[in-house]
């Protein structure tokens, strides 16, 4: 098992082998599972001597340790395995010439350090420390995160969000924090959700600041918004095990045929309202797009050291920001084609696309999202060539950003052209930071996006559009 775990590293993403060793080979064997054809092609060890393996292994086993306690809730076992691995990861860090030798490499080939291992480690323990409710230890491991940028530096919005709600709520350090605050939002390796988030903590909190804090921090960096959407309502009867009053993202509704969660009864009401298609993917069905229209950039660009393996479902650096640079002449020329032809022809490129490829493993297309030729084509004929090409774009330049905060539903109508993207949000829930950058960014690209509030009949009215289901 060690040596398909080893075999399995560079696999990425949810691998059918990785999953289950034994089964995904078998069923390899078998020719069940196909992978996307790609070229293999490296130049260089992913380590450099078996000390260097062997760290590295001694790390892995620690953060699975540290997920499977934390999972099951043992809180004082994540802290001992933090503790234990908390030494050496401070030695890696402090050195000066294995930090240089790590910067040097692209941000997915760090994940095959004991550096990086280590730091998801510390991630898991700080957050054990905080429901064991030892909070001033976590601030202080929050600071050690931030003073370094080599390890997992896509993180660093999560840790500056979790050290500023420390400071806030526990230390009632406001000053502190909105310098903080203020950093992050600076930082460049910061995504743009968590700047987002960033950004608005520091707007609830500057009237609470002291004279000189406020007036560091009051520029244009602060005041970055995003536009509002559309906002309806719909009304629907909630289930009687429901009148408690519990989260939207639980709530159940009453429908003809049974009970339905929101997303559901929203659903049914678009379907009845002019969309003859639609379907609650949330990002999965714009990804596939992305997909097929990108599959030969994902898949079939000699770029070195991405694929180490032909049982890889995609390359390494999908979701690093190289995968742009190293790519950036071909996607400019994809972009460019897609605005530049009519929407039949992207069509009959994405057709071609699921003809060849339909069923491979990857994480870039849901293939059972997409029945048949037809069912894609009536998609696809509901855009502009414009906004597909903004949307390859948005992918191509950091997908792992936009795979989360997608709005739930996807509904058009192949015979009027029209199409809609919707986020549904039951009582009691709200908007989250990546949500509302999606959103933005629809709205931008000119594709029609509302924000759909199911309610309780008979709770009160939140907008001027209101119907009932």
């Amino acid at each position: 098992m060690r040596v398909l775990s080893l075999f399995q590293l560079t696999a990425g993403f949810s691998s059918p082998i990785g999953e289950n060793p034994i089964f995904g080979l078998l069923q390899l064997n078998m020719g069940v599972v196909k992978f996307p054809v790609c070229e293999v092609l490296f130049d260089h060890s992913l380590f450099s001597s078996l000390d260097e393996l062997k760290r590295f292994e001694i790390a892995r086993g620690m953060l699975e340790d540290a997920n499977l306690s934390f999972e099951e809730r043992r809180f004082p076992d994540v802290k001992s395995i933090y503790l234990k691995a908390l030494p050496a990861w401070e030695t890696i860090v402090e050195d000066k010439g294995l930090t240089a030798k790590i910067s040097s490499l692209p941000p997915y080939q760090r994940k095959f350090s004991s550096g990086y291992l280590y730091t998801k480690v510390m991630e898991r323990g700080l957050e054990a420390l905080e429901r064991l409710d030892e909070k001033s230890d976590a601030i202080n491991g929050y600071m050690q995160l931030l003073e370094q940028t080599t390890y997992v530096p896509h993180h660093r919005g999560d840790w500056f969000n979790r050290l500023t709600i420390l400071l806030i709520r526990v230390d009632k350090r406001l000053d502190a924090a909105a310098k903080l605050l203020l950093r992050g939002i600076r930082d460049h390796l910061v995504r743009p959700q968590h700047r987002l988030e960033l950004c608005d903590r520091l707007r609830r909190i500057s009237n609470r600041l002291t004279a000189p804090t406020r007036k560091q921090i009051t520029c244009q960096e602060t005041s970055w918004t995003v536009r509002e959407p559309v906002v309806v309502e719909i009304r629907g009867k909630l289930c009687p095990t429901e009148q408690s009053g519990r989260s939207g993202f639980h709530a159940m509704f009453m429908q003809q045929d049974g009970a339905s969660r929101v997303e559901e009864l929203a659903l049914t009401h678009y379907l009845e309202a002019g969309f003859s298609q639609g379907v609650h993917a949330e990002g999965s069905l714009f990804t596939s797009l992305f997909g097929l229209l990108c599959w030969d950039i994902i898949y079939e660009q000699p770029i070195a050291n991405v694929f180490r393996s032909k049982y890889q479902t995609a390359p390494l650096d999908l979701t690093c920001p190289t995968f742009h640079t190293s790519r950036k002449a071909a996607i400019e020329a994809k972009i460019e084609t897609i605005t530049g032809q009519s929407i039949a022809d992207s069509a009959a490129a994405c057709l071609a696309v699921w003809n060849q490829q339909n069923g491979v493993h990857t994480p870039v297309v849901s293939w059972d999202l997409i029945p048949s030729c037809e069912y894609l084509s009536g998609l696809l004929h509901c855009f502009q060539p414009r906004q597909l090409g903004r949307i390859v774009h948005r992918y191509a330049n950091d997908f792992a950003a936009v795979r989360a905060g997608f709005p739930d539903l996807t509904l058009w109508n192949p015979v009027t052209k029209a199409l809609k993207v919707v986020e549904v949000k039951g009582p009691n829930d709200r908007l989250s930071h990546k949500q509302s950058i999606w959103i933005d960014f629809l709205m931008d690209i000119g594709v029609d996006v509302e924000v759909c509030h199911v309610v309780a009949s008979g709770a009160k009215r939140k907008s001027s559009v209101l119907e009932d289901v």
